[in-house]
């Protein structure tokens, strides 16, 4: 279940408002909107085209490719618009069926304007959408974009309510290797555009903005719900699997462009994961930072040796003045298992400083990929997670590459880094279960974020020297997030690979932090990043303003956001195993009159409801 979908309610924008602030804005281009149409129901094409001519903004037209439709209606609806719009609807009729990407190339070819907006005719437009997209443009710092995406939402027929919102991070070019995930809004620069290329039906969109992104990265996300899709769609829903298909196909065909040799595969979940190879078989040095704990160490090590299928690694054990003899026996276990040339314990007798220890075990490393490991760790799997890592480390665009880390009873503790978690940082999907596909799939492949936790983190080790390491500052939270910020800093991203498990039995080798030193610590540590990084907390560029800054990122909705409703759950309609009701609902709107509909919407809601009180009551204490 989506927690957004939670207390989520659309506001409608105050129109007045935008018109006069409207008359402030220097930059008016002409914004073409092309709309595709092959018999679409009439009710939501009349929904559809009416989105368009109440818009706030004026400076806009509407190009139309029919694709011979076969329901008359639906040319006696696109003839009475047209005729009462002239100046400002076109609409050309192809005389047979042609493939989506060839009927929008024939609306393409009306377009005047200078920026293109994509819309599905089933679909429909925020009042402010354009007014929205033409705002951004006229900011100072936004004078030359290119393309402009926004967030959207579903309308739910039967319901007769907006659900599911889709809250997206700003451009991360990895993501969208993963998913579509700009969708809509979507406008484009025109100039950019060179048509929808014919093959990629059932995922042209997405083709365009690969082959777009390519040319430009001057993008811009704007973080509000000005699209509208239908919950129930027949054609997306029709077309489904051939989508599927079509998206591997050209989000394969931009990875043989890119020529980093990239490979993309479904996973179980139908979306895109992105392999890249490994080149010259790098020495990968793995640091690991210890102090007696041969019980937590000594798992680390043992999965590292038998869960690892490439062969060139070494590994740097910190030792900060252990005691214990059990844990100098195990130094001597694996030195004589594995050889001292790759099994190496660097002493380093100073006060505790993780960051100085990190630093110093990078020192003692011969690798040109440096893996920086808790040692309360341990691989699980797969067996090529080093070649999973360092394909992506090694591609010059990436800075910090992390995995998924599980908790011992494999909910997800680490997936990513978000910035701003309460006034800190936090994991994202933290507690989440371990088989969770996460947010709109975020947790099905490899996804940008803002920072990936030290407890796994790969990097070139140019790069670290190029940031001369860990900030020793910070002696024991915050080192890794500071890290990964100054890269973010310099243009370099982060990725985090879901399939590519660890578990992390977090804090055992270090404890609690309970005494008055240690809050003391950590609050300075929290000041110190406040202060370096102020604007980073405003909100994090892959985790949307409209989700909850206090707590864990688990993308539930921000009680300050606009789209929030205090007090109201209406988690009962939004359980995702109702597979039955789903499909009845379905049915429901595609069949029956509305009145029909509407008495079916009020039976479903009762009998919602006395499952959701059936539940409770049986609930286990």
């Amino acid at each position: 279940m989506s927690l957004t979908n939670i207390n989520y309610q659309y506001i409608a924008p105050d129109c007045v408002k935008h018109r006069s602030e409207l008359k402030t804005f220097e930059y008016q281009p002409l914004i073409s909107v092309l709309l595709a149409t092959d018999n679409t129901p009439v009710s939501y094409l009349r929904t559809c085209l009416d989105s368009i001519i109440k818009q706030v903004y004026p400076h806009w037209e509407l190009c139309i490719a029919d694709d011979a439709s076969t329901k008359s209606k639906v040319r006696q609806v696109l003839e009475i618009y047209q005729k009462k719009y002239p100046t400002k609807i076109k609409v050309t009729y192809c005389n047979s069926k042609r493939q989506i990407s060839a009927t929008t190339n024939e609306a393409l070819a009306l377009a005047k304007g200078e920026f293109v907006a994509l819309l599905e005719s089933e679909d429909f437009l925020t009042e402010d959408a354009l007014f929205e997209v033409v705002k951004q443009l006229n900011q100072k710092t936004n004078e030359s974009v290119d393309l402009i995406y926004s967030d959207e939402d579903g309308w739910d027929e039967l319901e007769q309510r907006f659900v599911k919102p889709f809250f997206k991070p700003n451009w991360a070019p990895e993501i969208l290797k993963g998913q579509m995930y700009i969708g809509h809004l979507c406008v484009y620069r025109k100039t950019l555009m060179d048509g929808f290329r014919l093959g990629t039906e059932g995922s042209q969109d997405w083709d365009l903005a690969l082959r777009v992104t390519e040319k430009t990265d001057a993008i811009q996300h704007i973080p509000k719900i000005l699209y509208h899709r239908r919950k129930y769609s027949f054609s997306r829903n029709t077309h489904k699997n051939h989508a599927i298909k079509a998206g591997l196909k050209v989000v394969q065909e931009a990875l043989v462009r890119e020529g980093e040799g990239g490979q993309a595969v479904l996973n179980n979940n139908d979306r895109v994961l992105v392999h890249y190879p490994v080149k010259y078989n790098p020495l990968v040095s793995i640091i690991i930072p210890t102090k007696d704990k041969a019980d937590l160490l000594s798992p680390c090590l043992d999965s590292i040796i038998d869960k690892t299928d490439y062969p060139n690694w070494e590994i740097i054990v910190v030792d900060n003045g252990s005691q214990e003899t059990k844990t100098f026996q195990l130094f001597d276990d694996y030195r004589k298992k594995l050889g001292s040339e790759r099994f190496k314990v660097h002493p380093e007798y100073s006060p505790f400083n993780f960051s100085y220890l990190v630093n110093q075990g990078v020192k003692a490393a011969q690798g040109s990929i440096i893996l920086l490991l808790n040692n309360d760790t341990e691989v699980i799997s797969p067996s090529n997670w080093l070649e999973e890592m360092i394909g992506y480390a090694q591609r010059q665009a990436i800075g910090g590459v992390g995995s998924k880390l599980l908790y011992s009873n494999n909910t997800i503790q680490h997936a990513g880094v978000i910035c701003g978690i309460d006034c800190t940082a936090g994991h994202s999907h933290l507690n989440f279960p371990q088989q969770s596909s996460g947010y709109f799939d975020r947790l099905s492949f490899v996804a940008n974020y803002s920072a990936v936790t030290g407890a796994c983190l790969m990097i070139k080790r140019s790069l670290w020297e190029k940031m001369d390491g860990f900030d020793e500052q910070l002696v024991v939270a915050g080192n890794d997030v500071d890290f990964c910020l100054r890269l973010l800093k310099q243009g370099y991203r982060h990725v985090v690979l879901p399939h590519v498990l660890l578990y992390h039995h977090e804090s055992k080798s270090r404890g609690e932090i309970d005494t008055p030193s240690q809050k003391l610590r950590v609050a300075l540590e929290i000041a110190f990043m406040q202060k370096r990084w102020p604007k980073i907390w405003m909100p994090d560029p892959y985790y949307s303003p409209h989700f909850n800054q206090k707590k864990a990122g688990d993308f539930s909705l921000n009680p300050k956001s606009i789209y929030a409703v205090s007090g109201v759950t209406d988690s009962l309609y939004n359980d995702d195993n109702s597979f039955i009701f789903n499909k009845l609902k379905i049915i429901a709107v595609r069949l029956l009159p509305r009145k029909a509909v509407n008495k079916l919407r009020v039976f479903y809601y009762w009998v919602r409801l006395l499952i959701s009180k059936l539940k409770r009551k049986h609930r286990p204490k």
